[in-house]
């Protein structure tokens, strides 16, 4: 079976298809605007951090870790540093 020009058509949606979708993650993902309450609030949602569940300190630290680990390039840009240390004190204290 031969496609002909349609083979053509077919890679270009594909491509469009693949552009756009990496356009979509990059707009949702990585863009960084620390003036607006959204980029915040994907961070530090608590309740999706923590569940409640938790018996003991190093489960939540456990959790916050995580979360850290996360987003830890997106923080890291809004808090101006790249040093861990400060970056786990930040996120503690937020």
């Amino acid at each position: 079976m031969r496609f002909g020009k349609w083979r053509y058509i077919i890679i270009i949606i594909g491509a469009l298809a693949f552009a756009g979708g990496a356009f979509v993650y990059f707009w949702q993902y990585d863009r960084i605007l620390p003036n607006t309450p959204d980029t915040y609030y994907k961070i530090f949602n608590k309740l999706e951090i923590l569940d409640g569940n938790e018996t003991t300190a190093a489960e939540v630290e456990a959790k916050l870790d995580q979360r850290l680990t996360q987003y830890q390039k997106t923080w890291a840009h809004l808090a101006g540093t790249n040093d861990t240390v400060k970056l786990k004190a930040l996120f503690y204290i937020i």
